[in-house]
C-alpha cells in the first residue's frame, strides 16, 4: 500500500521516498509484523483458549505430556495475520513474486487447517487429514505451481535470456561481447587481438606508436602517457560481466550451492524436482514442530537467508559481482521474508517454553510450503539441505523409523520419531534440546551464506 502511495505522498514529505527502497521495505516489514503479533498474539490466544481450539497431545507414556495438554492450537494463525498485514503496507503488489508466495503461504494454510480442525473436532490426534491425503494436495500445488514456474508467460524469471552485448567497465568508445563458449569457461572474446585469461575478457597490450613493441600496462596512466589516449581501449583491463547476460538462463536449470554454472538444464522434468522439494520443505517442517519453539527458530533463519540471498538476486551489481543470474524483481521476496522474520519473532514470544500456544499444522504446512517455493523462485533448492540441516535430520529420522525400521525390519531403529523426541525419551531437558537445536540451525545459516562467495 505505502509503496504504491508513495509517488503521491512524496509530494507533501520526502520522507514517502524511502517506501521505494526495498531495504527500508524489509526492515519495516519486519517491525510491522512483529509489533502486530504483539498486539493481536494475546487476545487471539484467548479466543482459541474460549472457542476450545485446544492442541491434542499423542500420549508417549515414558515422556510426560501433561504441560502440553490444553494448550490452544492454530497459533499459525497469529503468524499469517502478522504477516499479510505487514505486506499489505510494505509489499509491492505489481511484482509476481509476491503473489506466488501469498498463493503459497494461502493454500499451505488452508490445508493446515483442515488437518488442525479434524484433529480438534474428533479430539485425536490421528484423525486429521490422511497421509495420502495431505501428500496428494501438496503434491498439486506443487504441480500448479511448477506449471506457472516453467511457462513462459507466467514464469516470474527471465525465459530464456539469449546471450547479448556485454557490459562492460571499458571506457566510452570501447565495444566488446561475449557469447557461451565452454572451451573458455564459458566466454569467449569478440575484440580484436583479445584473449581468454582465466574466464575473462583481455584486450591486446598497447604498441608504442613509434617503437612499435609491445608494452606491458598495468594501469591506464601507463598507457596513455605510452600510446596516447587511443590506449584506453587497447590496454589489458580485464572486466567481468553479469553471468545473466553471458548464460543462456531458464528456468529449469538446475543449480547446487558452491558451484557457480547451472549443472544440468531438465527442462520440463524439473517439474518433478520442484514437487519433490515443496513436499520435502512442507513436511519436514511440520516434522520438527513438536517442542516448544523448536522449529520457530530454524525456520526464522532459514528467511533471513533466503531474504539475503532474494536482495542479492534483485540487485544487478552485486549479482554481477557475485557471479549469480540476476533475477529482476527477485528483491520484492526479501520484503516478504522481512515480514515473516517479523511474524515468527512476534509468536516466538508468545511460543518460547513454556508455550502458550502451538502453530500446529496451520503454520507449519504454511511455513513449509511458503520455505519450498520461495527457494524454487530463487533456483536455491539444494541450499536448502545445509540450511535446513535441522529439518533434514527430522524427516530422515521419520523414514528411517517408518519406512525402514517398521516397515521393512519390523522394529524401531530410535527410541522415537522425529529425532527430537529420541533426546527427549533418553531423558534430556526440553528446553536444552531446542537451544541446542537453534545453535546448530545458527551455525548452518552462516555456512548458507558463506555460499554465496565459496563457489
Amino acid at each position: 500500500m505505502l509503496y504504491h502511495l508513495s509517488d503521491y505522498l512524496a509530494q507533501y514529505s520526502s520522507a514517502a521516498r524511502l517506501s521505494r527502497y526495498i531495504t527500508f521495505r524489509t526492515i519495516m516489514a519486519m517491525v510491522t509484523a512483529f509489533v502486530f503479533a504483539l498486539i493481536v498474539g494475546r487476545p487471539l490466544i484467548n479466543w482459541l483458549y474460549r472457542r476450545k481450539i485446544r492442541d491434542v497431545v499423542r500420549d508417549y507414556s515414558v515422556m510426560s505430556v501433561e504441560s502440553k495438554k490444553g494448550t490452544p492450537t492454530m497459533g499459525g494463525l497469529l503468524i499469517l495475520a502478522s504477516l499479510f498485514f505487514s505486506i499489505a503496507l510494505w509489499g509491492n503488489f505489481s511484482s509476481p513474486y509476491v503473489y506466488y508466495l501469498l498463493f503459497a503461504t494461502v493454500w499451505f494454510a488452508v490445508l493446515g487447517a483442515i488437518d488442525d480442525y479434524h484433529k480438534i473436532r474428533y479430539q485425536d490426534s490421528d484423525r486429521g487429514l490422511s497421509r495420502g491425503a495431505k501428500y496428494l494436495l501438496q503434491m498439486g500445488f506443487g504441480f500448479i505451481f511448477g506449471i506457472m514456474f516453467l511457462y513462459s508467460g507466467t514464469t516470474p524469471l527471465p525465459h530464456p535470456a539469449q546471450p547479448s552485448t556485454c557490459r562492460t567497465q571499458w571506457p566510452s568508445g570501447c565495444r566488446s561481447s561475449c557469447r557461451v563458449d565452454a572451451d573458455c569457461m564459458r566466454r569467449s572474446c569478440h575484440i580484436k587481438g583479445a584473449v581468454c585469461n582465466e574466464g575473462r575478457c583481455q584486450a591486446p597490450a598497447c604498441l608504442n606508436p613509434s617503437t612499435k613493441k609491445r608494452l606491458s600496462c598495468t594501469n591506464n596512466d601507463t598507457c596513455v602517457s605510452a600510446c596516447g589516449n587511443h590506449a584506453k581501449c587497447n590496454q589489458p583491463w580485464r572486466f567481468q560481466v553479469s553471468t545473466l547476460e553471458n548464460i543462456p538462463f531458464r528456468p529449469s536449470q538446475l543449480y547446487i550451492p558452491f558451484v557457480k554454472y547451472p549443472i544440468m538444464d531438465l527442462s520440463w522434468l524439473y517439474l518433478i524436482v520442484i514437487i519433490l522439494f515443496i513436499v520435502y520443505a512442507a513436511n519436514a517442517v511440520n516434522f520438527a514442530d513438536g517442542l516448544d519453539g523448536l522449529a520457530t527458530v530454524p525456520t526464522l533463519f532459514s528467511y533471513v537467508v533466503f531474504g539475503i540471498y532474494a536482495y542479492i538476486f534483485g540487485n544487478a551489481i552485486i549479482s554481477s559481482y557475485l557471479w549469480f543470474p540476476m533475477l529482476p524483481g527477485a528483491g520484492e521476496a526479501s520484503v516478504y521474508c522481512g515480514a515473516m522474520v517479523g511474524a515468527l519473532v512476534g509468536f516466538l514470544w508468545f511460543n518460547a517454553y513454556p508455550a502458550e500456544v502451538f502453530m500446529g499444522d496451520t503454520g507449519s504446512m504454511a511455513l513449509g510450503g511458503t520455505l519450498g517455493t520461495l527457494m524454487v523462485l530463487l533456483k536455491q533448492e539444494f541450499l536448502f539441505f545445509l540450511l535446513g540441516g535441522i529439518f533434514l535430520a527430522e524427516i530422515l529420522s521419520v523414514m528411517i523409523q517408518d519406512w525402514l525400521g517398521i516397515q521393512v525390519l519390523g522394529r524401531r531403529i530410535l527410541y522415537r520419531a522425529p529425532i527430537h523426541h529420541t533426546f527427549q525419551h533418553r531423558g534430556m531437558a526440553e528446553t536444552k534440546i531446542v537451544v541446542r537445536f537453534w545453535i546448530v540451525s545458527g551455525i548452518l545459516a552462516l555456512l548458507a551464506l558463506a555460499a554465496l562467495k565459496i563457489r
